[in-house]
């Protein structure tokens, strides 16, 4: 998507709280930022403010495969990351997308597989090899679902939309 951005493309980059008003964007960029805020909805609000009227916006975000295997990632997450605030099913993404008032242009899946181990790695959070703490032990549904591997491997989708603001 980014390699059809013409040169000469002005870009700033910016968190919601020291970007400065005024500014008018014709696309925004959203990856793995909405787990981290406990009102998706205000935040792509927010993000009206600084889009031109024809601007698009892409959404990257892992997603879980159901509401149980979406909690259990929640509680790895949190565990992991205290700041995230929630996991996404693709149902409760495109419902927030929508609930802001944007329209979808265009959604891809990709498969995704993330090791917890190196997750907490990178994080410098201990995660016992096995088995996991009771209290992160998921249901058999949750293991099948994400195929919970030995390796603590999940597969997890990443959902990419392009989304309009709704006229």
């Amino acid at each position: 998507m980014l390699a059809r951005v013409p040169r000469g493309c002005r870009t700033i980059l910016a968190d919601w709280v020291s970007a400065e008003g005024g500014h008018e964007f014709d696309t925004v960029l959203m990856r793995q930022f909405l787990h981290y805020t406990s009102a998706p909805e205000v935040a792509l609000l927010h993000a009206l403010e600084f889009m031109c009227d024809d601007a698009l916006m892409y959404i990257g975000q892992l997603v879980a495969p159901s509401q149980a295997s979406a909690d259990w990632v929640h509680a790895i997450g949190t565990y992991l990351d205290p700041g995230r605030s929630t996991v996404f099913t693709e149902r409760g993404l495109r419902d927030a997308v929508h609930g802001a008032g944007f329209g979808e242009l265009v959604v891809r899946r990709f498969e995704y597989r993330e090791s917890l181990q190196q997750w907490a790695a990178r994080l410098r959070v201990p995660l016992a090899p096995n088995p996991l703490p009771p209290k992160l032990r998921p249901s058999p549904d949750v293991v099948r679902e994400l195929r919970l591997g030995a390796d603590h491997a999940i597969s997890l989708t990443w959902l990419h939309l392009v989304v309009e603001a709704a006229a």
